[in-house]
């Protein structure tokens, strides 16, 4: 179902237009949440601690890729509402395409320089093992 969001009042197109967003947040830090739960209960204290150094690392990739996907959002609701679709279409697949590529190229550069950027982000010794694995 396509929605058309240039048409009608403003708060409530806004507010099913944030719901999904809402909801996306909320699941990602009950993962979180639950990830570190099973974590520090089953595994161990210096797991648990690894986990929380390695964090940053992963929401630096996530931000990065969010950015990305709001500037491909802004240019397609641009062409969206021109109803130009024929360009719509390819922003979409330019998107998409780059997106992953992105992905891949970010997932391979932190899993080949994990102790690096671990080690400028002071993790502790102990920790670092743990961390990179």
């Amino acid at each position: 179902m396509t929605k058309d969001m240039t048409k009608g009042k403003l708060a409530p197109l806004i507010i099913s237009f944030t719901i999904p967003l809402v909801l996306g947040n909320i699941l990602q830090l009950t993962y979180n949440a639950v990830d570190s739960i099973i974590v520090g209960r089953f595994v161990s204290s210096l797991a648990l601690a690894a986990i929380g150094t390695s964090n940053p690392l992963m929401t630096l990739v996530i931000l990065m890729l969010n950015g990305i996907c709001l500037g491909a959002g802004i240019l397609v609701g641009l062409l969206y509402g021109a109803k130009d679709y024929r360009k719509l279409e390819r922003q979409v697949s330019t998107a998409l395409i780059s997106g992953t590529i992105f992905s891949l190229v970010m997932s391979m550069f932190a899993f080949i320089f994990a102790k690096e950027l671990l080690i400028i982000l002071q993790v502790e010794d102990q920790l670092l093992i743990e961390a990179t694995s």
